[in-house]
This record gives C-alpha cells, sequence and structure tokens, in this order.
C-alpha cells in the first residue's frame, strides 16, 4: 500500500466525474504499463465539457496508445494513435524545415469532423476528434486545460528498443 499525501485539489469542472489527485495522475500518466481505460476518466470529463467532440486519446509521439476516452474500442484508438502521431511527425518536419520553433497544435478539417492533436508533455500528445459543429476554439482551449492541468505527468519514455535521440541519415 502507497503512503498517501495531501493534495490540494482544484475544483472539479464536472459535478459527474470525480477530480483526479495529482498522484493518481502522475502514477497512471507515467506507468509505461498503463492500461487505456484508466485515464477514460479524465478523457471523458474533457469530452463532456466541449460540445460536439466525440473521442480522445493519450498517446506517445512514436504512436503507442496511453489512454483512451471511454467510448472508443481500442483498436480505433490505436489506428487513431497512429495516424496522430504520424501527423505530428509531418508538422515536426515541416516545423524543422521553416526553423518555426515548437510544435503547439494541429488541426485537421473534414467536411463531418475536425482532428485537432496536441503537445501533451515531453513524448506525448493527445489527439481529439470532434463533429463539423464544434467550436474549434472552445475544444482547443478545453485540449490545453487538460494539458497545463496534467502534462508535466504525460512524458512518455522512448522505447526500450529505440534510441532516446534519432539516428541522423548520412547523404
Amino acid at each position: 500500500m502507497r503512503p498517501q499525501i495531501a493534495v490540494r485539489e482544484s475544483p472539479s469542472p464536472s459535478p459527474s466525474l470525480p477530480t483526479p489527485k495529482t498522484k493518481q495522475i502522475k502514477r497512471a500518466m507515467t506507468s509505461r504499463s498503463t492500461a487505456p481505460g484508466e485515464l477514460s476518466w479524465l478523457l471523458d470529463d474533457l469530452l463532456t465539457r466541449a460540445e460536439g467532440t466525440h473521442h480522445a486519446i493519450v498517446l506517445s509521439t512514436d504512436g503507442l496508445l496511453m489512454a483512451s476516452s471511454s467510448q472508443l474500442e481500442r483498436p480505433a484508438a490505436e489506428h487513431l494513435a497512429a495516424i496522430a502521431s504520424g501527423l505530428q511527425s509531418l508538422a515536426g518536419g515541416v516545423s524543422k524545415q521553416f526553423a518555426a520553433g515548437e510544435i503547439r497544435q494541429s488541426i485537421i478539417e473534414m467536411d463531418k469532423a475536425f482532428l485537432f492533436v496536441a503537445a501533451a508533455g515531453e513524448g506525448a500528445c493527445m489527439a481529439l476528434v470532434s463533429d463539423s459543429e464544434c467550436d474549434v476554439g472552445l475544444v482547443a482551449y478545453e485540449m490545453n486545460k487538460v494539458i497545463q492541468r496534467v502534462g508535466q505527468y504525460l512524458s512518455a519514455p522512448p522505447r526500450p528498443d529505440m534510441p532516446s535521440t534519432p539516428a541522423r541519415v548520412k547523404g
């Protein structure tokens, strides 16, 4: 049994969902064995605050699913993680090519939906799918609130079989 640490809680944004304690967030977010369902409450709360949102995930930048909202089936969540990782990588290429600095957020607009991908701690991202009628500014704001609240705990260490720094290609 782990010792309890007193943590000052901020007011819960949603009366229907419990407010997580910092220690719970840190333990869940930094564990490599975190099951996607362990943090679904955090993502579900985000979806209740921003109308028109449907699914949200947290992923490592190399595409591993770390958590997903409860209504998203695991295969779909893993597929979304791969897509979001690729999008974040493409955005990184643009940033590097044009010396544009850190990537904060990417938004893809489709006929019937938006895909948001935002940096969320070192080595992690958050992705969210909404309908095309959502308030884009509100969705981005709510995502940022969650990231600000728990971003320091969202680090995803590199995979053991992967180098910690990107390999350089000689040309």
